[in-house]
């Protein structure tokens, strides 16, 4: 009886051991063949989008428009900073998730005010009835941090979500 029941313990310790290595292979299995994240797959689209963004950034930037009498509160800034709030979160996304999501939100920061100041620049030299402003630039500068900062907020909150 008792060689029996060491024979039958030792059936299932190798049935066990066999499922070990079983679940052993599909875990590395999983973990050399990762599924690609949607953002990664999304990554190609987004940059035609910021693309096709920055074109149209650039035309109504540099179309020619008449004076306008000014206001206390000026839609113009609001425009630009709305603009630019959509531009730096769009930047820091098609950037390479390799970054650290710190020097990418600095990156996204820098490359956007940058093409805010080449606009501005290129409305004071064409002379199209536009010209340069330097609280356009600041309206930028506003729409772009205000953008980056609600962008990393929702990142926060996504990986708290994913946490829990």
């Amino acid at each position: 009886m008792c060689h029996i029941l060491s024979r039958l313990q030792s059936q299932l310790a190798a049935v066990r051991a066999a499922d070990d290595r079983t679940a052993r292979k599909r875990i590395s299995f999983y973990q050399t063949e990762p599924m690609r994240p949607l953002k990664f797959q999304l990554r190609p689209i987004l940059r035609t989008i910021l693309g096709l963004y920055l074109v149209l950034l650039g035309v109504l930037s540099l179309m020619p428009n008449p004076p306008q009498p000014p206001d206390i509160i000026s839609w113009d800034k609001l425009e630009h900073a709305l603009a630019y709030a959509v531009l730096g979160p769009l930047l820091f996304v098609v950037l390479s998730p390799r970054l650290v999501n710190r020097v990418r939100l600095l990156w996204a920061a820098g490359i956007a005010w940058g093409t805010g100041a080449m606009f501005e620049f290129l409305q004071g030299v064409l002379k199209l009835g536009r010209c340069f402003e330097w609280s356009d630039l600041v309206a930028n500068l506003v729409g772009t941090l205000t953008g980056l900062v609600l962008m990393h907020l929702v990142i926060i909150w996504l990986r708290r979500e994913t946490r829990y």
